[in-house]
């Protein structure tokens, strides 16, 4: 089942997880280099932000090593 995934659906699906990645980590980054960074609300935001980049990082290299470390049949 997994072996009649086409290069094409796995290079969209990395190139969509790596840009939500960065997408999240410029937001927070944006977040974290606010002036006015005084609110609790803020700061978890951008943690969250992180913590989604880093997922989705994550996941696009288990992605990676999974579709090239199987055996073709």
């Amino acid at each position: 089942m997994l072996y009649d995934i086409d290069y094409r659906w796995a290079l969209l699906w990395l190139g969509a997880l790596g840009l939500i990645g960065w997408v999240f980590y410029k937001l927070a980054q944006e977040v974290k280099e606010d002036i006015f960074f005084k609110h609790y609300e803020k700061r978890l935001l951008a943690a969250l932000m992180q913590a989604g980049a880093v997922m989705a990082l994550l996941l696009m290299l288990l992605i990676i090593w999974f579709y090239f470390t199987q055996e073709r049949l």
